[in-house]
């Protein structure tokens, strides 16, 4: 991932440990797992849930 963000060529990884060679690389956008949670997709998660738990206690 280094050699990728270096090379301007970058993707996805999971988070960082202490001394990772990704510190300090540059273009590099660390964001937390949330990043992607958008008021759209926690109403639609939401609504799938409600759906979920009436069809469970419909039986």
């Amino acid at each position: 991932m280094a050699d990728a963000l270096r090379s301007g060529h970058p993707g996805g990884a999971d988070p960082l440990g202490a001394g990772s060679p990704l510190e300090g690389a540059p273009n590099l956008i660390a964001t937390p797992h949330i990043a992607g949670v958008t008021v759209e997709s926690n109403t639609r998660i939401s609504w799938i849930t409600v759906r979920n738990v009436d069809g469970a206690l419909a039986g």
